[in-house]
């Protein structure tokens, strides 16, 4: 487990390295790139819900309210 977390350490700090020597317009471009891909991250859990709710309610087990239910 020790070895596994030097190497971790030492891949990290390569990581880091990299990115302190990359130009700013460079950190930038990859900080726009990684704020899309989370926002199709969250759409994608939305969609995935929504989805889950649709198959939920054809299987019987989440009935949708029916109009004539008082509420």
């Amino acid at each position: 487990m020790a070895v596994e977390l030097e190497a971790l350490a030492r891949q990290t700090e390569a990581v880091a390295s990299e990115a302190r020597a990359m130009r700013p317009e460079m950190r930038a471009g990859l900080a726009a790139i990684d704020s899309r891909f989370r926002e199709i991250d969250r759409r994608m859990a939305d969609i995935e819900a929504k989805v889950m709710g649709i198959s939920d309610r054809l299987d019987g087990t989440i009935r949708k309210p029916d109009a004539r239910t008082p509420r």
